[in-house]
């Protein structure tokens, strides 16, 4: 019997999620492709068009975490600043979430 890992809903903002699936701008270096599977098949938020309700396992939310951590970090060095706060509100989201489910 196949035990499924708990899901995680995480409200990333559009622009981080456009980070993480550019392919020709991988600002944050690799994303496995299962974690940028979760992302591409996010829904819109039904509140804010501005985020996807990205549904993934505690394992992807971790890899996003590094991901977005390093994008934003990458990003502010080229100055690029408005998709680097986005990608470090998602990393702060995102360690907020993990970090409420240790508990």
């Amino acid at each position: 019997m196949t035990v499924l890992a708990p899901m995680i809903l995480l409200p990333i903002e559009e622009v981080a999620c456009q980070v993480a699936v550019d392919a020709d701008d991988p600002a944050g270096g690799p994303l496995r492709p299962e974690t940028k599977v979760a992302i591409e098949n996010a829904e819109s938020d039904t509140e804010t068009v501005d985020r996807r309700r990205v549904r993934c396992t505690e394992d992807q939310a971790r890899d996003l975490l590094e991901y977005f951590d390093r994008a934003a970090a990458a990003l502010e060095v080229r100055g690029d600043y408005e998709r680097s706060t986005s990608c470090a509100q998602a990393a702060e989201l995102i360690r907020r979430t993990l970090d409420g489910r240790a508990t």
